[in-house]
């Protein structure tokens, strides 16, 4: 393992050890364990099958209605939270290496 390697690990173990980062894995697994919240989200991408090809209008506001159903859970508001806010973070790390990459490959 060359030294760039033992420094991407580094920064994987350090948002591994962040408290979003260790919310996140805390309320996906709850989410996952949830048989309800799984129930509905198994039917949603179900539904979603049949809408995609089939265009059904009452198919999508039977998604619809799922997703508020959904929404209305507090355990899966949260998981959604923390998921989006670690989406950010990583994000914001993306855009720093693509940042330094291209100012490393500039020609002028």
């Amino acid at each position: 393992m060359n030294n760039i390697d033992i420094k991407i690990d580094e920064l994987f173990d350090l948002v591994e050890n962040t408290n979003y980062y260790k919310d996140y894995v805390l309320l996906k697994e709850k989410v996952k364990s949830n048989k309800h919240i799984m129930e509905i989200i198994k039917e949603i991408k179900r539904l979603q099958k049949i809408e995609v090809n089939t265009h059904d209008k009452e198919v999508k506001e039977k998604i619809n209605e799922l997703y508020k159903e959904l929404n209305l859970i507090p355990l899966y508001t949260k998981y959604i939270e923390k998921k989006d806010m670690l989406y950010e973070e990583l994000f914001i790390i993306k855009s720093m290496f693509e940042s330094y990459f291209k100012d490393i490959l500039k020609l002028v």
